[in-house]
This record gives structure tokens, sequence and C-alpha cells, in this order.
């Protein structure tokens, strides 16, 4: 005698009051998602206080970015909206310096040319830290809720080299450089079930196509310097989801930044040799600027402020710690919610098999209704489905 199925209701809450038992319950208010934002905004402002002396900060190129916001600006005055040649530079001879280096730094200071090439520039620094501040709080919230999402954008502004790259070295573009990372890395998670979508996967592979191009036309020697890096994250934090497509997926974003960029990247390669881009490969030049340790015997962070110091962005013994215990923190979580998966999908496996005690096993009937996701009210309220047998009559189709 075939098994007469309930009709299913689609997956939503019910109507009217929530209840558990005889009590009603009062639906949670509306959480101001804006205040956290705002609370990520301000960790970043004091960082921008140098900022607001009154002339341009002393730093080791900032004048050399000033003079290209300037000469941009000049340059688009006259209608040449990609200037690749500055004819003002190099003692009026010119220099090719769009044409070698990453342009997105020099073109977010336009919309505040009409304030001034020093306003504008000094705007570009603090949005270096404005901007690297939200965005990796928008990343750390994903995995540490609002309040890891915090404590990570903090730790992200202040961070002694950031901190010294915009204020002392005064390095425009590896300083704004710092907003891509995280955007990058928070494309390349899965998105809530809701979003699973093939429009909403379509759209997240495409923002993280734009945040790597992003990244290029800003700094193309952090992308570099990225990309290892970024190649391990595609296959450890995807999930569960199937590694193949995800590879696939993360290789096509790749290869559309590439094409969006080659405009800059490809002259940059063809022509690098006309200018010694590239070291001779019988030089010994470069071993006069290696470090002699990663980690030096000082417990704070170490920038050399004088010529006569040895030692540059030397991690301190603190911060080399911190880091290891982060590096083992990451990895000890990650196993384990390795581990979790396996034994879910070990489970779902030996359910779909077929339950016992002369009910309906759940592989059996999801073939028989053609539904491919359930859940299973409780209270009025939608909960995982829990261990064991569950009634036919209280599962819901997930729409």
């Amino acid at each position: 005698m075939p098994t007469t199925l309930p009709a299913l209701a689609p997956f939503a809450p019910p109507p009217g009051p929530l209840r558990e038992g005889g009590r009603v319950l009062r639906r949670p208010a509306p959480r101001r998602r804006w205040i956290v934002w705002l609370l990520a905004l301000l960790v970043s402002l004091p960082a921008c206080l140098p900022l607001l002396q009154p002339g341009f900060f002393a730093s080791d190129d900032g004048l050399f970015h000033l003079y290209r916001v300037a000469a941009l600006g000049d340059a688009i005055g006259q209608g040449l909206l990609y200037p690749r040649w500055f004819a003002e530079f190099g003692f009026g001879y010119g220099q090719p310096v769009l044409h070698f280096y990453s342009p997105l730094s020099y073109y977010l200071a336009v919309p505040f040319l009409p304030f001034g090439a020093l306003t504008a520039t000094k705007i570009v620094f603090a949005l270096g830290f404005i901007l690297p501040a939200l965005a990796m709080f928008a990343f750390a919230r994903r995995w540490w809720g609002d309040a890891g999402g915090l404590l990570a954008a903090a730790v992200y502004t202040y961070s002694p080299y950031h901190l010294a790259d915009g204020l002392l070295r005064g390095a425009l573009a590896e300083h704004l450089a710092f907003v891509w990372p995280p955007l990058i890395f928070l494309t390349l998670l899965p998105g809530a079930a809701a979003a699973r979508t093939p429009r909403g996967e379509a759209w997240r592979w495409t923002c993280h196509a734009l945040a790597w191009a992003g990244l290029i036309l800003t700094h193309h020697l952090t992308a570099l310097l990225l990309a290892p890096i970024w190649a391990g994250a595609v296959i450890c934090l995807g999930g569960t989801s199937a590694p193949g497509r995800r590879i696939l997926s993360a290789a096509t974003a790749f290869s559309a930044a590439l094409g969006l960029t080659a405009f800059y990247w490809l002259p940059v390669i063809a022509e690098a040799g006309a200018v010694k881009l590239g070291a001779d490969p019988l030089s010994t030049g470069y071993r006069q600027h290696l470090l002699p340790l990663l980690v030096g015997r000082s417990l704070t962070y170490v920038y050399r402020l004088a010529a006569d110091q040895p030692w540059q962005h030397v991690l301190g013994l603190c911060m080399a710690l911190l880091l290891l215990l982060t590096v083992a923190a990451a990895s000890g979580r990650a196993l384990l919610r390795l581990l979790r998966a396996g034994r879910m999908n070990s489970g779902r496996r030996m359910n779909s098999g077929g339950a016992g005690g002369g009910g309906e096993g759940e592989g059996a009937f999801r073939r028989k209704v053609g539904l491919r996701r359930f859940r299973v009210h409780a209270g009025g309220r939608p909960a995982e489905r829990p261990p064991g047998a569950i009634s036919i009559a209280r599962w819901r189709r997930v729409a």
C-alpha cells in the first residue's frame, strides 16, 4: 500500500506571534547593523590624526606621490585621461611613471583635486587607514562576529608596518593596497544559504575578480606576494563545497582580473628591459639589502629611523609569538571544522540508507517527493535536523 505523504508547506515563519508551548515569544527587534560599521570606522580615525597637521608630513616617498597626483590632475585637465608620460618630471625630460607604476591610488585622489593636490593626497592617505579597517571588519565578522571583526579591524589598522607604510615611508600605493586582501578573501568565502544560487555565486566571483583587479592596479608587488597565499586559501576556505568547481571558479575570476588589467601589466612586461626594471641575474647587490634575521631580539617591532640602524621591518619577539599562536589556533579551528564536516557527512550517508523500526528512510523519502534539502520546525521556529528518525509530517521544504 503506497504511503500517503502530507502536503508540504513552504519554508517560512508561521504567521502571528511565535509560540513555544503555551507561551508567546517576542520577536527580536531588528539589529541596527550600521552601529557596528560606525564603530569600525571610528576605530580607524585616530590613525589619521597626524594627517590633520598643516602642510605635508615628513616621509620617505610622500612628496613623490604628491607630485604625481598634481601631474595627473594637470594631464586630465588637458584631456589626457591616462597619461603614461609625465613630461615635467626628470628635470623636464619626462618620466613614464604610469607606464610602469600602478595608477589606481593616484586616480582615487582626482575627485579631491578641487581642494588642492596636497589635500587630495592626504585624503587618500587617510582612506588608506579607513577603507582597510572596514574591509577587514567585513571579512573578520564572518568568522568571529561583530566583536571579533572590530578587534581585527583595530589590529589591522594599527599594525606597525601599516602605520609605518603610511606615516613614515609615505608609500601611497602600498599603503592603500591594504584594502584589497580582506576583500579578496571575503569574496572567496561561500555565501549564506540564501545566496548560494547560480546568480549569487556569479555575483560573488565577479566581486572576487574586481577585487583582484583593484589590487593589481593599486600595487602589483602586493598582488605578487598575495598570489601564493591566495592559492592556498582557495583550497582551505571553501568549506565542504566541491573543490574542483571552487578552484575552477577562482581561476576563472583571477583570469578575468588579469584581462581587465592587461592594459597596465602587458606594457610593463613588454618594456621592462628598456628601463632596467629587472635586476641583472649576475648582480649580487641585493645581498646588501637582505635582513639578517626575520625576528629580532627586541620585544617590540623595530623600524629603522636612521641610516646607521642595521635592521628595518624586523618582527619583535611578542609579535612573532602572537603570529605563531594565531597560525596554530587557525589551523586547529580549520582541522576541527573538517573533522566535524566529515562526521556530519558520514551520519547523512548512514541516515540515507533507511530508518529502523519500519520507518521510511530519508533517502527514499527524498527520491519519492523530489526534494533536495529539508529542515524541521521545532516550536514554531526552523531548526536543524536532529539525529535519528523524524516524523515526515514535521518536515518542511526549504524554498
